[in-house]
């Protein structure tokens, strides 16, 4: 009996020592669960590497949603300093700011401002561990690159290889072309793009690769005019990167390859002076509409009247509200994925740049996506520019594209809308 009740007072100090344990375990753990502390949140120091000289509607219609992340993530209680660089769709230009940015000690950046500069950067940011998601690098080459496999490079803007998909669907549904002529401008995005689509269109038409260098004068434009004409194209394609899709359209015009004789299609952005454009160019004055059935193809966002209000008061001399969509949201990922990570080490946080962007609980701002991290709980920031799901390359799983046509009042309109996959 005495034995048995030995036991059982053993029995019992050992369950209250193994009690006690864990509440001491649990009591040390608790610093681990407590909600994120913004008062000690390190402060965020986040580069820009945009086009500020160059082409402006490449750099100076995304850099004002970089700002206006950064002035609202500050209003929600995070502290963010911007470095604004240059990255002039040149190499050089980008890597000297590049250099300047890492010296400053930045935690990530956004950026770069075009597909070339992006992939020629990509072993630095790797090597550099500095997180970069760029609102305009669409190059599909920036997926099949084997260094932007190292989990550094990131975008919010979907990779071409949707485009070409959107582009192929477009001329399959006006009858088809046994031969297209495809003008595109030498260069990352060019040339992955026009890959991209002969590889999406197969075999089923012939195709003339008619490609142009980014410093292409008016004869330059005017002989891959002539290229093109002289390949008897049912269908002639577009890829340019900016501006120079008026020359290459007026070329065409003058080289009676334009749209009152085959179908063209042009990828990117549908100006709409584009009439005006290309006339004052041919010199050809009167009231007659030189573009009528020219179609585009151009990135597509949901409606969101409450950004286009913001960003136009925030920055009411932009020339394209919808422009900024991606670089705002690019920002807002960024700082996310830090604070999921309770760090601004970017080699710490860079595995939550496509976390917060997939299966956690939905939010659209960053404001309520911020709420949720103080609490601890997972999200999936879906933003201004729409749906957002990146996967494991950093890419989005989605595009949406609207398909315009210039009317025969010279204005585009909008004739579709596809998305991909």
């Amino acid at each position: 009996m005495r034995k048995n009740r030995l036991q059982k007072i053993f029995g019992l100090f050992m369950t209250l020592l193994v009690v006690s344990m864990v509440a001491v375990v649990s009591t040390s753990c608790g610093t681990d669960d407590e909600d994120l502390n913004l008062d000690t949140f390190p402060v965020f120091k986040m580069g820009m590497l945009l086009t500020k000289t160059g082409e402006p509607e490449i750099g100076h219609n995304y850099e004002p949603g970089v700002r206006l992340a950064v002035k609202e993530i500050e209003e929600a209680g995070v502290h963010v300093i911007l470095a604004e660089r240059d990255s002039a769709c040149s190499l050089d230009t980008a890597e000297k700011s590049f250099s300047q940015l890492m010296d400053e000690g930045v935690h990530g950046i956004i950026g770069a401002g075009c597909s070339s500069v992006s992939l020629e950067l990509l072993d630095e940011i790797n090597e550099y561990e500095i997180a970069m998601i760029s609102p305009v690098s669409s190059s599909p080459i920036l997926t099949t690159e084997p260094t932007s496999g190292n989990g550094f490079f990131f975008r919010s803007k979907p990779s071409d290889a949707f485009r070409a998909v959107v582009i192929a669907k477009v001329v399959a549904e006006d009858g088809g072309a046994d031969n297209i002529a495809v003008i595109h401008i030498n260069d990352a995005y060019g040339n992955a793009l026009k890959d991209a689509l002969i590889e999406t269109v197969g075999g089923n038409s012939e195709i003339t690769q008619i490609p142009y260098s980014p410093e292409s004068t008016a004869s330059e434009y005017a002989e891959a005019a002539r290229q093109a004409s002289s390949s008897n194209p049912d269908a002639v394609v577009i890829l340019p990167v900016g501006a120079e899709r008026t020359d290459i359209i007026a070329a065409l015009i003058a080289a009676d390859t334009g749209p009152s004789q085959t179908k063209i299609y042009l990828a990117g952005a549908t100006p709409l002076n584009l009439d005006a454009s290309v006339r004052n160019l041919l010199e050809i004055s009167g009231e007659e509409v030189l573009v009528e059935g020219i179609k585009g193809i151009t990135t597509s966002f949901p409606e969101n009247p409450d950004f286009a209000r913001r960003i136009m008061e925030f920055a009411p001399e932009i020339g394209c509200p919808s422009c900024p969509r991606h670089a705002y949201d690019a920002a807002v990922i960024m700082v996310l994925a830090a604070l999921s990570a309770e760090t601004v080490e970017p080699s710490e946080y860079v595995n939550e740049i496509s976390a917060v962007t997939r299966n956690g609980e939905k939010c659209q701002s960053f404001s309520e996506c911020l709420d949720l991290v103080v609490e601890g709980k997972d999200i999936d920031y879906d933003g201004v520019s729409g749906t957002i799901e990146l996967d494991d390359a950093g890419d989005p799983t989605e595009g949406i594209y609207e398909i315009s046509r210039y009317n025969a009042d010279g204005i585009p309109v909008k004739v579709g809308s596809i998305s991909v996959p």
